[in-house]
């Protein structure tokens, strides 16, 4: 029979009526309709302090525990004794969040447990575990079966979804996941299993109308606590069903991947579930039966990670695409833009904090490992790649890479006083020369002198694109007309120095991803001493910038310099925000073209 709680719950009870309910299903009831009882009885760990706890309030509410309680309570493999609802209201099931989709007497139904996760957790099975593990949920985890009705009622009392990211595996997108969660308000998902079982439903034939799809999504969007949003990371293998997961999800979404040859050597390394033949259903791509085809495990890794980007490609824009290679810049601008984020919103220390740390192991620092697999993947491994996933990775780079980049460089309507700006370098050089940080990109002398940077850092040239609490050094105290010149921008002005290339050196070509007008940040160059034999190339475009003019340049672009000169090239360079008093002072720059 169906009972219903004076708190108006629906529950499905014994066959036999209330009056022989016995004393477990009883606190069930009283759990599952009082969310403060609950969340206090989650913090009891020890099962032994659960059941005495539970002792009391029981007796305080007139439910005596017999013999056969008793021994329930002590057993080490508790019986279920919580409520299966068909109604619970959202009044009720705060301090709950679903931690599993399984299959009970009335067909699919979600399993709530109670309880706070532990901060600092990536993964959502981790959570799941947790709660899944405490004594109130071994005992008393809620179950409402997913009918229609039930479903339409998360929906509507759902946090709005702000973004979902779908990814290659092994490509960055558990940082861009962690990164998320520096957004005030954000509650960031990555990889419930939940969604597993719901798309494997879906596609298995169990579920045509994604009915549970949706339940599983509003389930866990819930409203709690201060969130005011949630992000979804999935699994790699959802995106095989990305078409069908938009019509459920009506959400911005992105696709983050890397250089197949990285990703093949991590599995190879440690295999991926949905690389292994078997583990994930639905995961058998095409031409299985065909004997031409090398039936190995590597090759089958290939040729599903060569279908995850083959999926993507006809639903795809530039600004749905984000390569690895292009964080971490991208996480402050192409990252927000995609979500239709605020980029100025995110709490900064966190932000600078998560970019430091291992992504899966946020105890172990971060180390760049693109040359260490570069170097490990063998002629086998990379004729898998060139055979299975080349193509796909090539025309997603196609599309990400016709992103629109409407300025290249302009010449901006700014006066500057090119003798007051050659007395300002004059006094600040004795200061001396600090050499630029990406050793790397340049041979020669490439150094720079910090007029206004991050304070404290051991890093004085590097405009942090994560920071905004720049300030000005000794050195910019020192100068008379470089405050007056910077007077004119009436925008956030975050990094301003003095970058010499001296005589003979050379700026290798590279990209400075995002560092773009249309990424909201604009890199500007004032030459104070040059001359005519730099050859400054940007997009294979020679440059040609005179002294004391100013020049906004799209540093995103592929760009090198080397100054074939005699003498020293000076300029001074300052990083800025985009806002509308810049956005208007561009338009008149373009009006004089």
């Amino acid at each position: 029979m169906i009972s219903e709680s004076s708190s108006g719950a629906k529950t499905i009870a014994s066959q036999n009526g209330p009056e022989q309910i016995d004393a477990l299903a009883r606190c069930a009831v009283l759990i599952a309709s009082e969310p403060e009882l609950a969340k206090a009885l989650a913090t009891v760990l020890a099962q032994d302090m659960f059941a005495a706890t539970l002792r009391v309030v029981a007796s305080e509410r007139g439910i005596d525990f017999d013999t056969a309680t008793e021994a329930r309570l002590a057993a080490l493999t508790p019986i279920a004794s919580g409520c299966r609802l068909l109604q619970w209201s959202l009044p009720m099931r705060q301090g709950w969040q679903p931690f599993a989709l399984e299959f009970g007497p009335c067909g699919p139904e979600l399993v709530w447990g109670c309880g706070a996760a532990r901060a600092g957790q990536v993964f959502h099975e981790l959570t799941a575990f947790e709660l899944r593990a405490l004594p109130l949920n071994r005992f008393f985890a809620v179950r409402t079966p997913l009918s229609a009705t039930f479903v339409a009622a998360l929906v509507a009392e759902a946090l709005p979804v702000a973004g979902v990211i779908y990814h290659m595996s092994r490509c960055g997108s558990t940082l861009v996941a962690e990164v998320l969660k520096a957004w005030p308000g954000m509650r960031v998902l990555s990889e419930p299993s939940l969604i597993d079982s719901a798309i494997m439903l879906a596609r298995s034939g169990h579920d045509p109308d994604w009915l549970l799809l949706r339940g599983v999504v509003a389930a866990l969007a819930q409203p709690a606590g201060e969130d005011s949003a949630v992000c979804f990371k999935l699994d790699a293998w959802h995106a095989l069903a990305l078409a069908e997961i938009r019509r459920v999800v009506a959400a911005p979404w992105l696709f983050v991947y890397r250089d197949p040859v990285e990703v093949m050597v991590s599995h190879a390394r440690a295999p991926g579930r949905h690389t292994v033949a078997g583990l994930v259903p639905d995961m058998v791509v095409a031409d299985g039966n065909d004997l031409a085809i090398e039936h190995t495990p590597e090759t089958y890794a290939a040729r599903v990670i060569g279908a995850i980007c083959a999926a993507i490609l006809p639903h795809a824009s530039a600004a749905q695409l984000l390569n690895y290679n292009e964080l971490p810049a991208a996480l402050t601008t192409r990252l927000p833009a995609a979500l239709g984020l605020n980029p100025k919103a995110p709490d900064l220390a966190r932000l600078a904090a998560v970019q430091t740390r291992h992504a899966k192991q946020p105890h172990e620092s971060f180390s760049d490992d693109r040359a260490a697999k570069q170097a490990e993947a063998g002629a086998a491994l990379r004729e898998r790649v060139a055979q299975w996933i080349g193509p796909h990775y090539a025309a997603l780079e196609a599309i990400r890479l016709r992103q629109p980049v409407t300025i290249h460089h302009l010449q901006l309507p700014l006066s500057c006083d090119l003798d007051a700006l050659r007395a300002d370098l004059a006094t600040v050089t004795p200061t001396g020369w600090s050499p630029h940080f990406n050793t790397g990109y340049y041979s020669g002398d490439w150094s720079g002198i910090p007029l206004r940077g991050i304070p404290g850092t051991h890093v004085p040239l590097y405009s942090d694109p994560n920071r905004r609490d720049f300030a000005d050094t000794a050195a910019m105290s020192a100068c008379s007309y470089v405050p007056q010149f910077l007077a004119q921008l009436e925008c956030p002005i975050e990094s301003v120095r003095f970058l010499r290339l001296a005589a003979g050196a050379q700026i290798h070509e590279h990209r400075d991803w995002g560092l773009c007008y249309e990424e909201g940040v604009a890199r500007l160059h004032v030459p104070v001493h040059t001359n005519p034999d730099v050859d400054f190339r940007l997009a294979d475009e020679r440059l040609s910038l005179r002294a004391g003019e100013c020049w906004y340049i799209n540093f995103d672009l592929p760009h090198r310099i080397t100054n074939h000169g005699a003498n020293d090239r000076v300029h001074l360079v300052i990083d800025i925000r985009v806002n509308p008093w810049l956005q208007a002072l561009f338009g008149a720059a373009q009006s004089l073209l």
